[in-house]
């Protein structure tokens, strides 16, 4: 939490990185209640998850080179 803290702090645009952290925390409450509600097996959890971290780590060329040109 304090790395979280440290970046926003130290951000150029603090004010925008912190709406995102707001809107992607209550994004993330509303995907959590919905899976929830519709009683979602684990594999669309994971699945995501993986999306999620895909999204998150896609700037990284090591990430990018996994996967095929299409």
């Amino acid at each position: 939490m304090r790395l979280v803290g440290w970046y926003l702090e130290n951000s150029t645009r603090g004010i925008l990185a912190y709406s995102v952290n707001i809107a992607a925390s209550a994004v993330g409450i509303w995907l959590f209640t919905v899976l929830g509600l519709l009683s979602t097996p684990p594999m669309v959890w994971f699945l995501f998850l993986g999306l999620g971290l895909l999204v998150y780590f896609w700037p990284l060329s090591k990430v990018r080179r996994t996967f095929p040109e299409v």
